[in-house]
């Protein structure tokens, strides 16, 4: 196979310079690189390994003032739906859109569960924001 390719490379080196002569190539100059090289010998193969921080997921809050998100970015962080997001912390879908959005906050008896589902304290839970109304 890399004979082959070594083959077709002389070839077309054999026929560049009477590409470049000053008369106009003749009908019999043809280049069968066809017949030499097949698909993936022209080039190597190149294995990249890109390092950086992975983006957050659409929607991530960037900047974490409440409880709600920072439920709504370890939700999205670990790929999961608000229903699935609900079961593990024993409440409604609704009440997780509920604290995500910022019209409530959790109740306290929720509190070591949010914990245990974050992962750590998220710290201030009396902080909410005001409903968005565009």
């Amino acid at each position: 196979m890399v004979l082959k390719g070594l083959l077709g490379l002389l070839a077309i080196l054999a026929i560049i310079p009477a590409l470049h002569a000053a008369e106009p190539p003749r009908s019999e100059v043809t280049l069968p690189l066809k017949d030499y090289l097949t698909l993936g010998d022209e080039l190597p193969f190149y294995h990249l390994r890109l390092r950086g921080p992975m983006p957050l997921p659409r929607g991530c809050p960037r900047e974490l003032r409440t409880v709600g998100d920072h439920l709504k970015k370890a939700r999205l962080l670990r790929g999961l739906f608000r229903k699935e997001a609900a079961t593990a912390l024993g409440v409604s879908g609704e009440t997780i859109e509920n604290w995500e959005s910022g019209k409530h906050v959790p109740r306290a008896y929720l509190r070591e569960r949010i914990v245990c589902f974050l992962g750590y304290d998220p710290g201030d839970w009396t902080a909410s924001t005001a409903p968005r109304d565009a």
